[in-house]
């Protein structure tokens, strides 16, 4: 074993290998290495391991294979991702956004390219805990694509079948239909079909019959009757009733009624209560809102509504008007709050054009900076309600029953009741109020009058429950007042002690 033999090798070590003497006169020869594909002469091994070539132009051809192809950092290096066959039907759903909304403008675009494009990106919709939950999404209606959810939409489908006959209409070749040429038999059945499409009442002789019918297709007053309804056919129908002294709470029981199992739209105006009552909110409390002891002294009732808003107390001078409609009966109102709101405000502000200074403020009617309506709204998932007392007239001693709230508006500026609120009699005639109410509603709806027996005969929503129904509008007994004012007192002595 030589010396160099015997030295042991650990890891990895590099020696320069000089050339000796003996192999000098073979060194100045000329050879012949084998070069392979990554072996270059001019590199060399670095403690036993290879590194690429240091090209300059080999290391940008790498490192552009390396760059991700996005759209570049002017649109925040939106990707070109992979498009799956999902992906594809939603860009080409998209591609088709004109004509799934026939009531919205899109622009051209590249609406009409057949290329799908190459850099896009997919997000996902975060409700904000601000909303309101009706107006979210449920787990039904959720989709994974856009195609399934339009085609789980039922509007979209109506639009769709409707959209599908008309262009049948269009493409069905011209010519008589097969039954129309049957000679005689053709005649007699396109007859019939002519004189079915008017009905009237038949006298009992035929002559007369036909003398009517004649009179009733050329009569220049029919004609215009049946234009003016035929501008309103678009309208949705809301049924209207009208009551005089009805109690509150089965006022308030029949609205809840309606807007829980009934489909319609319905309007309800009850011209003032059969005597005083206190109505509150769902979440009011009456030791807060209401001064217990004269409460109980003079036997007022006290009502708990199933809808939020403020603590009312109403008698023969109050004007009621309730809307109980679907959510989308009203063209670009949204089912929430405020959208609600402004769209009353809209409503009355043409109800009392030219007559007072009327505003919508901070969700009541006012007369300049004074009260004479109050508004309360309860929001299902289809439905919602919107109930207003209209004080027509009052006496200033039922104010006496109210408690200053805790939270007021903020132009109320800490003015009692009697400051706060006005008359309306003082502005305009109690029947021209009603009357141009529902003037006014005739611009949205086709208002048509109903009688009573048509809101407790309502048809009732398509439900898999067969339970019958409870309203959750209540009168507080004597002893839930009583408690109430009993655990006022014991606070407040219990303040006065000093516990």
């Amino acid at each position: 074993m030589t010396e160099g033999e015997g030295k042991a090798v650990i890891g990895l070590t590099w020696q320069p290998k000089l050339p000796t003497a003996s192999l000098a006169s073979s060194a100045r020869k000329p050879q012949n290495q084998a070069v392979d594909s990554l072996w270059k002469p001019t590199q060399e091994l670095v403690d036993g391991l290879f590194l690429p070539p240091n090209n300059p132009s080999q290391l940008k051809k790498l490192q552009r294979k390396q760059v991700k192809d996005t759209l570049g950092k002017g649109w925040f290096d939106m990707p070109a991702p992979t498009i799956t066959p999902e992906l594809k039907k939603d860009l080409q759903i998209l591609k088709l956004r004109g004509a799934i909304d026939p009531k919205r403008h899109y622009k051209k675009g590249d609406s009409k390219l057949k290329v799908l494009p190459k850099y896009f990106q997919v997000g996902t919709v975060i409700e904000s805990p601000m909303e309101f939950f009706s107006g979210r999404l449920t787990k039904k209606e959720r989709k994974a694509t856009i195609a399934d959810e339009l085609l789980s939409d039922q509007n979209f489908k109506a639009y769709r079948k409707r959209k599908v006959r008309e262009i049948e209409e269009q493409n069905r070749p011209g010519g008589k239909d097969k039954w129309k040429i049957k000679g005689k038999q053709s005649f007699k059945r396109a007859k019939d079909k002519r004189l079915s499409h008017f009905q009237v009442p038949s006298p009992s002789s035929s002559v007369g019959s036909s003398r009517l019918r004649f009179r009733f297709l050329l009569d220049p007053k029919s004609m215009t009757v049946l234009g003016q309804s035929g501008r309103k056919l678009g309208l949705p129908l809301m049924n209207l009733l009208r009551f005089k002294g009805m109690p509150v709470l089965e006022q308030l029981h029949l609205e809840e009624k309606l807007l829980r199992t009934s489909s319609d739209n319905w309007c309800i105006v009850n011209d003032g209560a059969d005597s005083p009552a206190i109505v509150m909110g769902v979440s009011g409390k009456p030791a807060e809102l209401l001064e217990l002891n004269l409460v109980l002294r003079y036997h007022v009732p006290v009502i708990k509504r199933f809808t939020g808003g403020g603590t009312v107390i109403v008698d023969q001078g109050t004007i009621f008007v309730t809307l109980v409609c679907n959510k989308d009966a009203v063209s670009k109102v949204q089912p929430y709050p405020r959208p609600i709101m402004s769209w009353s405000g809209t409503l009355y502000d043409e109800v009392f054009r030219g007559i007072a200074d009327f505003q919508l403020r901070e969700n009541d009617y006012v007369f300049g900076n004074r009260k004479f309506g109050g508004n309360a709204q309860s929001i299902t998932k289809n439905r919602w309600i919107h109930h207003t007392s209209f004080l027509w007239d009052y006496e200033d001693r039922n104010m006496d029953y109210l408690k200053l709230p805790s939270r007021a508006p903020e132009y109320r500026s800490a003015r009692d009741h009697t400051e706060f609120v006005c008359r309306m009699r003082e502005y305009m005639q109690r029947p021209a109020f009603v009357d141009r109410t529902i003037k006014a509603l005739e611009a949205y709806f086709l208002v048509q009058p109903v009688s009573s027996e048509a809101a407790v005969n309502a048809d009732p929503q398509t439900t898999t429950t067969t339970t019958e129904f409870i309203p959750s509008t209540r009168l507080l007994s004597e002893k839930e007042l009583e408690d109430a004012f009993a655990s006022t007192t014991l606070e407040r002595m219990a303040r006065t002690v000093g516990i």
